[in-house]
């Protein structure tokens, strides 16, 4: 098992921001290996974490078709998201997305 983070560095108030593309590379070179997204911020004097759902690029697939990179990163930092506080979870749906997320 290997943890990485997908964010560049650490962020102020726990926002998700700046997801880098390396988790979803990987995640695409390894096709059946489970991706756990882990949810942390600060809460008091320490940490809350939370662990989703694990799931594969594989899973991903709908249909059969290949996500991109820029996709799978989406994907994997939405589930990431998912796990955080309302107001983080808000932040990361109207946040201004990295270029490499966006399709222009």
């Amino acid at each position: 098992m290997v943890g990485i983070f997908i964010q560049e560095t650490r962020v102020k108030e726990g926002d998700l921001k700046n997801p880098m593309p390396g988790t979803g590379y990987l995640a695409i070179k390894n096709p059946d290996t489970r991706v756990i997204p882990i949810g942390i911020w600060p809460r008091g004097f320490g940490s809350r974490v939370i662990i989703g759902e694990a799931f594969t690029y594989n899973q991903l697939r709908s249909g059969g078709q290949r996500l991109g990179l820029r996709e799978t990163t989406a994907v994997i930092a939405d589930r990431i998201a998912e796990l955080l506080p309302e107001p983080i979870q808000k932040k990361w749906e109207m946040e201004d997305k990295p270029l490499f997320l966006s399709k222009n």
